[in-house]
């Protein structure tokens, strides 16, 4: 990491340390915990670490799916078997689904947006957006990698999304099922990990 970066990625966990607050994630918070990547960049350096920790591995198989069965939702507000099929086979199959994209942003937005993508996003490998049409002109590639527990069963999927152009990540994110505090249904949790390395560095 190079001096200006590395006082760029000091400065914003200083900011967020003096505007934010701490959490319990053994506690009551419990439900925030999400996976890091061990490294200085994210992409997919932790979904193998991530279900090592889980007793589990990281599986890419046919039709594999964010959620395992949509089932696993029911509750009082909520009911897979009214769900239209495309919406849940899209849920529980998402590798078989392709992607057709499209980026515009509006004048006003775009050079934030840039700024952010090529300071952060690109170097770390994480919420890369694009932010001109000719970035997704090729394409985006998906791929949704099975976490597993110690028993085989899915605990959580990985959904890895790469610009076709470039191989570079857009999203990397974990997708699983879990219950807020203070309720009985349950949804889906979606966590974007960030890095352990550059989170602890100085």
């Amino acid at each position: 990491m190079s001096l200006p970066t590395a006082r760029l990625d000091l400065l914003t966990r200083q900011f967020w340390r003096l505007s934010g607050r701490p959490v319990d994630l053994t506690g009551d918070e419990a439900w925030l915990a999400a996976p890091m990547s061990p490294g200085p960049s994210v992409g997919d350096a932790w979904v193998e670490p991530t279900a090592l920790a889980w007793g589990g591995q990281a599986l890419d198989r046919p039709h594999a799916g964010l959620l395992a069965d949509m089932a696993q939702l029911d509750g009082s507000g909520f009911r897979a078997a009214d769900l239209r099929p495309e919406i849940r086979d899209f849920y529980e199959h998402t590798s078989d689904w392709r992607m057709e994209v499209w980026t515009q942003w509006s004048p006003l937005f775009q050079p934030g947006g840039e700024l952010v993508s090529r300071l952060f996003g690109r170097r770390v490998q994480q919420l890369a957006l694009p932010t001109r049409p000719l970035e997704v002109a090729h394409g985006m590639d998906s791929r949704v990698t099975v976490l597993t527990d110690a028993t085989g069963a899915q605990r959580a999927a990985a959904w890895l999304r790469t610009l076709r152009s470039r191989g570079e990540y857009v999203y990397s994110g974990c997708y699983s099922v879990r219950t807020l505090p203070g309720s009985t249904q349950p949804g889906v949790h979606v966590a974007f990990p960030s890095s352990r390395a550059t989170s602890r560095s100085s």
